[in-house]
């Protein structure tokens, strides 16, 4: 992909390929659904968390059991924080590194796990969670 400055060209055809370029890498998903820190607060029970950006797990008034399904590209990063610890949730992980359908359990405020897509499963990059 060709991520230089525009040429220096009056070559129409030269210019449309970096035009073609520069669209090609715009789609890419580095900035999912175009927001940059994308974060989502979590309360009801039996929610699909985003792929992309922060899930924020709120159990003030019921345990959070949700589920993380696969990724949508290479190097993917997901964010899960425990923000309010009332009840002990569940996030389901469907495509995990150690098994399908992997349970993580956070019952603590600021119980944490960062993962990253590898393309077929969610790896742990970083956790304070507990799996089961």
């Amino acid at each position: 992909m060709n991520l230089n400055p525009p040429p220096e060209t009056d070559d129409v055809k030269v210019l449309k390929e970096w035009l073609d370029d520069l669209y090609e890498f715009l789609k890419l998903p580095m900035f999912p659904a175009g927001i940059v820190g994308f974060e989502e607060t979590i309360t009801a029970d039996g929610s699909t968390l985003t792929a992309y950006g922060a899930s924020k797990l709120d159990s003030t008034d019921n345990a959070v059991d949700s589920t993380l399904g696969s990724g949508t590209y290479v190097g993917q990063i997901k964010t899960i924080v425990m923000t309010e610890a009332s009840n002990s949730s569940i996030v389901t992980i469907t495509n995990h590194q150690t098994e399908d359908d992997e349970e993580a359990t956070f019952n603590a405020i600021d119980e944490t796990g960062v993962f990253v897509w590898s393309g077929t499963e969610w790896v742990t990059v970083f956790a304070t969670c507990t799996f089961v």
